[in-house]
């Protein structure tokens, strides 16, 4: 024995307003046909629901006890459309872009323009060098210096070329602000060591946001990104950027992401962003 959920409503709206008549105008639908699928249930559950007494209808006790049910039914209904309906409003989560550390600081300063050339996407910025995987959905786009073997059907675009030199508040700093593990080489840190040549490194920073800072404090040179150092008129740039440094920003994405409306639009939008401002980013 079965019933279908809309012939549970037609029994609901009956037992709530307590008449055929009633029950056919909150449903919109005719006298008749309310009577005759009345029937129809009552038949393929085996149960008598109700009885007729003049102008009302009266519930069986096996009319109140379904009755009951159903009205549960319909308030787990009802949440469940007002659930979907809320979610159909609510805004999208925000795209995942992971970059290395630097070019999340790039990204975070330069937000407004990156929001504009977007469209507006709302985006969630993930500093790592750490692999990630684009395929498992850990982030939805990934920049890094360079091609990194990650899993998954991926496509990558250059989208600029970032150069580095060395910064201080005057030619006269002595110090040098130095980033960690110098020895392994060939690397940024063990070429900001050779170009110290004795000179003291009193502090290693490996974040290129904390060394702008204590550069720009007075602590000592350091090597910085000339899009950062360049653009900040409390420092002097003391050498001309390095061909070794320089580093090609590639843009990664799932190949079966491409066409995703607003995937398409952050893409777009950080190749904007990085076009406008390749010179900076290049030096």
């Amino acid at each position: 024995m079965s019933a279908g959920w809309d012939d549970i409503r037609l029994f609901l709206a009956v037992a709530e307003t307590g008449s055929l008549s009633a029950a056919a105008a909150a449903l919109g639908c005719s006298q008749p046909t309310i009577g005759r699928r009345l029937k129809a249930l009552e038949h393929d559950l085996g149960l008598t629901l109700h009885e007729r007494h003049a102008n009302r209808i009266v519930l069986t006790a096996a009319g109140r006890a379904i009755a009951s049910e159903a009205g549960a039914m319909a308030a787990a209904a009802a949440g469940l459309d007002q659930a979907v309906r809320a979610l159909a409003r609510a805004e999208p989560e925000p795209l995942r872009i992971s970059a290395t550390g630097s070019l999340a600081y790039f990204l975070a300063l330069h937000q407004p323009e990156l929001a504009a050339a977007a469209g507006g996407v709302a985006v969630t910025i993930l500093a790592s060098r750490d692999r990630v995987n684009l395929a498992r959905r850990e982030a939805d786009v990934a920049l890094r210096m360079r091609r990194l073997p990650e899993d998954g059907d991926l496509v990558a675009r250059r989208v600029a070329r970032v150069a580095h030199a060395v910064y201080a508040v005057s030619t006269g700093v002595a110090a040098v602000i130095g980033l960690p593990d110098p020895e392994r080489r060939p690397s940024q840190a063990a070429w900001l060591e050779g170009w110290a040549a004795g000179r003291p490194v009193p502090l290693r920073l490996g974040d290129v946001a904390l060394r702008h800072q204590a550069a720009r404090q007075g602590i000592g040179a350091t090597l910085l990104p000339c899009w950062l150092g360049d653009g900040d008129p409390a420092l002097i740039r003391l050498v001309p950027p390095p061909r070794e440094l320089q580093e090609d920003v590639y843009l990664l994405v799932r190949r079966d992401a491409r066409g995703e409306a607003r995937l398409d639009r952050l893409v777009r939008g950080l190749a904007a962003l990085f076009r406008t401002r390749a010179d900076a980013l290049s030096g």
